[in-house]
């Protein structure tokens, strides 16, 4: 996979056995592993010397459950530009939802192949959000939820202009700015701040609820 060769990636586990197995089998991929960590303050740390594009993260580290959510909490409140995927022992619809809410782009399960994987860091890698057919109902059921809080309550005068929803379109397709930018000819700048107004329109915060938002309602809505 020669696409995979500049992506680096930092590998978080509660074990150096499971560290260094993840290398292996990710360095078959031409990925390139810089950094692995068995707790919090190690993976910060290499995240800021190393600067992974892309970060694997369990669940559960050495410093004990439901760590790697600290690590992503922490990653951030940074504002790091790593992206991080969360590395799940099973299917968890709570830790699913919490996972993403702290900044996760990926979930992805130890039962999983390598190279399902390989994929999953890939896209993540490239700005898109990876989850299964499991793990996006969980998603759309806590959104639905949500929804009569926050969007869906604009009035006709907070309706998109046809370039937001253009670029609320491709961000449901799992395009990242540089991407979009691209795409329609216009600065970065121009879609961050674009995409900042389609956020305050439609009543949600992030990318992950923007792509939600596009599937539970016409596209005459977004």
């Amino acid at each position: 996979m020669a696409q995979t060769e500049s992506t680096r990636i930092l590998v978080a586990d509660s074990t150096d056995l499971g560290c260094q197995l993840f290398r292996r089998q990710l360095e078959q991929y031409s990925f390139q592993v810089v950094a692995q960590a068995r707790d919090v303050a190690k993976a910060l740390q290499e995240c800021r010397q190393k600067r992974p594009d892309v970060a694997l993260v369990a669940a559960r580290l050495a410093d004990g459950p439901l760590s790697g959510l600290h690590l992503l909490r922490a990653l951030r409140a940074e504002g790091s530009a790593v992206l991080p995927v969360m590395l799940l022992d099973a299917p968890d619809r709570d830790l699913t939802i919490t996972s993403f809410r702290c900044g996760a782009r990926g979930i992805f399960r130890r039962s999983d192949s390598i190279e399902l994987l390989a994929k999953c860091l890939h896209a993540v890698r490239l700005g898109q959000v990876w989850a299964d057919s499991q793990e996006l109902q969980y998603l759309l059921d806590a959104f639905s939820v949500a929804l009569p809080a926050s969007a869906g309550m604009v009035d006709d005068t907070r309706e998109l202009t046809p370039r937001e929803g253009e670029i609320a379109r491709l961000v449901a397709e799992g395009l990242s700015n540089r991407q979009i930018s691209a795409q329609l000819n216009l600065s970065e700048h121009t879609i961050k701040n674009c995409l900042h107004r389609v956020y305050e329109k439609v009543g949600v915060s992030n990318r992950v609820e923007l792509a939600l938002y596009s599937m539970t309602h016409p596209p005459s809505s977004v």
